[in-house]
């Protein structure tokens, strides 16, 4: 078995708390900039959370089917 990249773990369980502390901030200059209401901004968070929740459990069996590199890549791409 090969010894596991450190570095490369470590940014892969990175980057999805670095989207959800990006987007958070963000709210209120996407609402501004877009004059949506503060309802249609909180949707934005709502969908982001909601597809997040389901990528990750539709991606546990399509990486137990294929393996786990090839679903990260593909993840990461």
């Amino acid at each position: 078995m090969e010894k596991p990249n450190i570095n490369l773990l470590a940014v892969i369980v990175a980057v999805p708390v670095i989207g959800m502390t990006i987007i958070a901030p963000a709210l209120t200059i996407i609402k501004n900039d877009l004059n949506i209401s503060f309802e249609n901004t909180q949707l934005i968070l709502t969908l982001y959370f909601t597809f997040l929740a389901f990528g990750q459990i539709l991606s546990g069996p399509f990486s137990d089917k294929y393996g786990r590199k090839p679903i990260l890549l593909l993840g990461a791409s």
